[in-house]
């Protein structure tokens, strides 16, 4: 299934997305292992995956660093952390939170909440990029899950985000 906009109003983005044969350990692990994380989202990861541990994705080929900080880490339920890329710093940290629920067929339904955001142009441009963002990603971590030949995230097909 092709990941949706869900009705959010303009302080909030809200996207999702149901992968078959993704459990939610795996979706967890898919957003928080760094030998996962690059084959589907950044170049390159380092996290911390603890409460308050630190976590940071880039791109180096175009200098880009996106950085936050953990503020929920619940395996296979719920993961919360704070988002500011480096090249960006007019704009404030946001929130993004994800959950993972099993969805009655198999698989996982991923739900991304990123916010909050102000009135303004910038603003409304900035929430915008971050929809049409997880959007491009989370159809290409959707694309990704048919590749799992041992039911875990490492096992990624040889793809690898270039």
């Amino acid at each position: 299934m092709e990941p949706r906009l869900v009705e959010s109003g303009p302080e909030m983005a809200v996207v999702r997305v149901d992968v078959p044969g993704l459990t939610p350990d795996d979706a967890f692990l898919a957003f928080t292992e760094p030998s996962s994380l690059v084959r589907w989202w950044p170049q390159e990861a380092e996290t911390d995956r603890r409460v308050g541990g630190t976590y940071h994705l880039s791109w180096p080929a175009m200098g880009w660093h996106l950085r936050g900080r953990y503020t929920t880490m619940e395996p296979a339920r719920a993961l919360g952390f704070t988002w500011r890329w480096d090249h960006e710093p007019g704009l404030p940290e946001r929130d993004v939170v994800v959950s993972f629920e099993p969805v009655p067929d198999g698989g996982t339904r991923i739900t991304v909440t990123h916010g909050r955001y102000g009135a303004g142009d910038a603003e409304a441009a900035d929430r915008q990029g971050h929809i049409d963002g997880w959007l491009h990603f989370l159809a290409r971590l959707a694309s990704l899950a048919g590749l799992l030949d041992t039911g875990t995230p490492a096992s990624l097909g040889g793809f690898r985000n270039e």
